[in-house]
């Protein structure tokens, strides 16, 4: 509506300006331009919007020249507003003023036009002897080009007493908003200042909390925290963008990325703010509709965010504008249905982005004039994600605080319930005892036995192959579980180290164990053997144990003995407990399960997580269940590091690099999709045909399952 009003305004000014110049000519006068007032200067100014006193040229062809617009003939039209608003626009503009220095001497004033990211911009400077001089800046041209060094646009002019006038000439891709600013130089350094201070108080709240995530994630290993460093990361470069310190203190000399860097920046912020939706929220577990429209969004942003690096500035940055608006407002609809539907992060999330979109609304309205010019107006984009920033890390504190309450009270539920159960059955109790007393007595026996071995290590170490045996004399002769396909394949390494893989068929109950103890040689043939050990007895006594709960008991048993044998010792595993209908429940981390899905003939990646074992004494609130399902055809694949991290050898016998010629989890994906229809004992056959030509120093351990009914 606004630039409709000036275009009807510009189509008056026109058709007057031809009648006064028809007139004149038929009484034989010359056109003469009508100018506005002159801008008084003197003293007393100290800051003053100046865009009511200047007119202004559309130079569609971008054709006019300085003669042109000085020429009699030129056509100008006044501007009724302080901000100057012309959209996104491939015209160029020129602009003109006039100053009278009321004094009887020269006065050093400075000319501001607040937006950073114009493309050229030429402010021809009027002499004494009736010559300009031409002050030539914009973010087409190095930084160093511009008088001050200013993220703004500040030009250091000089005024005699009387009167002159100026020429500005003004071109951009981008949008053209924003207004001339005339400042006495005190002032002007004031507000340099006081906006250096409160810009630099917010980037270094941002600054704290990128620190501030980062250590969270590194500490508990939440994506959502990793997601939110990376959204406040981009934003922050955003916002260094659109106020010019990019340009002045990171890249001042690389015209091209500054001048197309701001879509991708646009793209990346919105990016993650969607993805930080998706963990936040947990939309995948939660809200499932949700989150492939989110995904949707992260497909179209990055493919739209890599596109605008190319070109075509003003329709990548419109696009990109147009996308962060509909995601922000998309998420901020998804967080409150999230909210309602009874979510604390997304009532976090709801209220965050609230602030956000309040902050920068305010902020587009001051820039467009609907507002005054306030703390709050002027610095509403930086209040607002702020507030955002803040909220989101404390909303990820609180579901964390959530969750370890949950734990607790679920674990008096437990204990309460144990000992329900205690009072109604002593002839459990009794069996339970003996059954730890039995446990504890051959725990006694195995340290005995854990501190002859060690008194002995050096001795033994030398006798590989004894190591070698008693890493594979306990694993299953014929593993089987009933409608299932299953075959097993372990090759300790000539450094023997502690693979472990299990089938355990326990009271009408099957289970499945992989694991990899950390190291080589006696003491990991030792662990696996003890681990193998402290399973069976905890199956033997409570089959039905959850696989989190088999872990945690296992960890308690060992945790001690493994960091006797071996400070640096720990142990990555997997346990599945084998449910009907094609069921896993599973708990542990080693390696991703791959699952290699009959119908539509491609592979997943079942991810593991969870505690290494012998790491630390108590691991319950560490590890946690999970599932998945494998229907009649599907085939899953657990193995342990010695296949990936295998490496290539040349023909000469040499080794080559190992971080381009390792195996590597993909060429083992890769086998396993091509021979996934095979069966079992094929699809091994396959994946060990392709190891051929890499040297492995570590256990091979292969276990393929396939569900047959």
């Amino acid at each position: 509506m606004a630039d409709d009003g000036v275009r009807g305004r510009s189509r008056n000014w026109n058709r007057t300006t031809a009648i006064l110049i028809s007139i004149a000519l038929v009484m034989g006068i010359p056109p003469v331009a009508v100018a506005l007032e002159a801008i008084e200067l003197d003293d007393s100014v100290t800051q003053r919007s100046i865009g009511r006193q200047v007119e202004f040229i559309e130079d569609k062809d971008k054709q006019l020249t300085l003669d042109d617009v000085r020429s009699p003939s030129a056509v100008w039209q006044a501007s009724t507003e302080d901000n100057f608003n012309f959209g996104f626009t491939s015209s160029a503009y020129w602009f003109r003023f006039t100053v009278n220095n009321t004094t009887t001497r020269t006065i050093s004033w400075y000319l501001e036009i607040d937006y950073p990211i114009l493309d050229l911009i030429d402010v021809y400077v009027p002499q004494q002897d009736g010559r300009f001089v031409i002050k030539k800046t914009g973010d087409h041209r190095p930084f160093d080009s511009r008088d001050l060094d200013y993220r703004n646009y500040l030009f250091s002019l000089q005024e005699p007493p009387g009167t002159q006038t100026y020429y500005v000439r003004i071109e951009s891709t981008s949008s053209m908003n924003f207004p001339f600013i005339m400042w006495s130089q005190k002032a002007s350094l004031d507000k340099i200042f006081n906006e250096l201070t409160v810009l630099w108080i917010f980037y270094g709240l941002m600054l704290i909390m990128i620190l501030y995530n980062l250590f969270i994630y590194v500490s508990v290993r939440q994506r959502g925290y990793l997601d939110l460093v990376m959204f406040i990361t981009s934003f922050v470069l955003m916002q260094l963008t659109i106020n010019g310190f990019a340009f002045q203190h990171l890249w001042p000399n690389s015209n091209w990325w500054a001048n197309n860097c701001l879509p991708f920046f646009i793209c990346a912020t919105t990016f993650w703010i969607a993805q930080s939706y998706r963990s936040y929220v947990e939309s995948k577990k939660h809200f499932p509709k949700l989150n492939k429209t989110a995904i949707i969004f992260l497909f179209v942003l990055g493919a739209w965010g890599l596109f605008s690096l190319f070109g075509f500035y003003r329709i990548s940055l419109i696009v990109s504008c147009l996308l962060a608006i509909s995601v922000c407002m998309s998420v901020l609809i998804f967080s409150i249905f999230a909210a309602v539907r009874g979510s604390r992060p997304g009532l976090f999330m709801a209220l965050s982005f609230s602030f956000f979109l309040l902050g920068a609304s305010v902020y587009a309205a001051k820039t467009l004039g609907a507002l005054p010019l306030t703390f709050v107006t002027n610095w509403g984009m930086q209040i607002g994600s702020s507030v955002l920033v803040v909220l989101l890390s404390l909303g990820l504190a609180d579901r964390i605080n959530s969750m370890r309450k949950n734990l607790q009270v679920l674990n008096e539920d437990l204990s309460q319930k144990k000992d329900e159960l205690t009072h109604l059955n002593e002839n459990l109790e009794e069996k339970v005892t003996q059954r730890t007393q039995e446990l504890q007595t051959a725990m006694d026996k195995m340290e005995v036995m854990n501190s002859k071995l060690k008194d002995t290590k050096d001795a033994l170490w030398g006798e590989m192959q004894i190591a070698t045996k008693l890493q594979t004399i306990l694993l299953p002769e014929s593993p089987l579980i009933n409608g299932y396909d299953i075959s097993a394949y372990m090759k300790p390494a000539t450094d023997v180290g502690g693979d472990y893989y299990d089938i355990i068929n326990v009271k009408g109950l099957d289970w499945v164990v992989i694991g990899d103890v950390a190291g080589h040689g006696v003491p990991a043939g030792l662990i696996m053997m003890m681990v193998r050990t402290a399973i069976h007895s905890v199956l033997e006594m409570e089959p039905s144990i959850t696989p989190s709960a088999l872990l945690t008991r296992v960890n308690s048993i060992l945790a001690d003995n493994m960091q006797k044998l071996n400070d640096d010792t720990y142990m990555t595993m997997t346990v599945l407990a084998c449910i009907e209908d094609g069921k896993f429940h599973f708990a542990g981390q080693h390696q991703d399960i791959m699952v290699y899905r009959k119908q539509h003939q491609g592979v997943d990646l079942v991810e593991t997580k969870g505690m290494w074992l012998g790491v630390v004494d108590d691991i319950k609130d560490m590890v946690s269940d999970d599932q998945f399902e494998l229907n009649i055809g599907d085939t899953m694949l657990a193995y342990t590091d010695g296949i990936t991290e295998a490496k290539k050898v040349s023909d000469n016998g040499n080794q080559k690099a190992p971080n381009v010629e390792m195996f590597g989890d993909d060429r083992l994906l890769e086998v396993f999709q091509q021979s996934g229809q095979h069966p079992t004992q094929q699809i091994q056959q396959a994946i060990l045909a392709e190891l051929d030509g890499y040297q492995c120093h570590d256990d091979v351990t292969i276990v393929v399952i396939r569900r047959t009914a």
